[in-house]
């Protein structure tokens, strides 16, 4: 796991001059403490756990600093969040990496993952990576930025997206998924019911002449910052979730960045396009909260 998280760091970050800081968070439930016993024994597993985690990270190929372990008697993930972002708020973390740990999806449904509990709160870049070993980064990297043209604040997203990237020396790839379904776009019942076949794809012609018309504004703002950039189109009928990976897959992405409002979805049955991603993507995904998150 260790030698993956060097993978992904030099997939994203090539060369530049990063520093790592090494943190655990010890909680009843990943101790198997009974709560009523867990802050007597605390200071003895904090040790013994401070002393895994050194020798563990022995074997890194990579600079990092000083592990840390903290200690949270609560059981919720919603806690052991809130303590991760304190420490990285602490130490100027400008980003907080994240494995992921495969769970069942009842067992997700149930309690959810860590990585969706930091992703409600987290007012720091995220970036979640598959515990399956990575291939190491191409000459010319690759990151894929799905974009939702219907947002409102998607112009002022994109730009701090591509302000995160200046410097990466990688190329960027807009992605916009519009659906095949004419029900599902933005037009009225009227024109749904009343229009025929050949009006109904006159407006689907132009419709995606918008949207990539709006993808080519995207590729001006990242080329006037020096990235190489182009825009893709998407019209099809799988969901958001599935094109941003299949396209991932076929353009062979490094990584891929996404926005996160990062509110709480509450529903057992709701979820973002950002998480669902996450859960399922096999390369590293990066979540940058957007404006209005803050």
């Amino acid at each position: 796991m260790i030698e993956t998280v060097g993978v992904a760091l030099k997939r994203i970050f090539g060369r530049q001059n990063i520093e790592v800081f090494p943190v655990y968070i010890l909680t009843p439930n990943v101790t198997s403490t009974p709560i009523a016993w867990f802050d007597e024994l605390a200071p003895k597993i904090q040790e013994d756990a401070l002393a895994r985690l050194k020798s563990l990270l022995a074997q890194c190929s990579f600079p990092i600093a000083k592990p840390t372990v903290l200690v949270d008697s609560q059981s919720s993930m919603e806690f052991a969040a809130a303590k991760i972002n304190q420490f990285a708020k602490s130490c100027n973390a400008s980003l907080v990496l994240l494995p992921k740990q495969a769970k069942s999806s009842l067992r997700r449904f149930v309690v959810g993952s860590f990585a969706e509990a930091m992703l409600n709160h987290s007012r720091v870049s995220l970036l979640t990576i598959n515990p399956q070993p990575l291939a190491e980064a191409r000459t010319r990297r690759r990151c894929l930025v799905p974009v939702d043209l219907e947002s409102q604040d998607c112009m002022q997203t994109v730009d701090r997206i591509i302000e995160k990237l200046v410097g990466f020396s990688v190329e960027i790839l807009f992605l916009n998924s519009m659906p095949a379904n004419q029900s599902k776009l933005h037009w009225s019942n009227a024109h749904r019911v009343f229009d025929s076949q050949k009006v109904m794809e006159t407006r689907l012609a132009e419709e995606k002449d918008r949207r990539n018309k709006l993808l080519d504004e995207l590729v001006k703002r990242a080329k006037s910052r020096g990235i190489k950039s182009k825009g893709l189109l998407s019209v099809v009928l799988a969901s958001p979730r599935d094109v941003i990976i299949s396209t991932a897959q076929e353009m062979s992405s490094s990584f891929i960045v996404m926005a996160s409002r990062g509110e709480f979805s509450g529903s057992l049955f709701a979820g973002s396009v950002t998480r669902s991603v996450i859960r399922n993507a096999q390369c590293p995904v990066w979540s940058l909260p957007t404006a209005s998150f803050f």
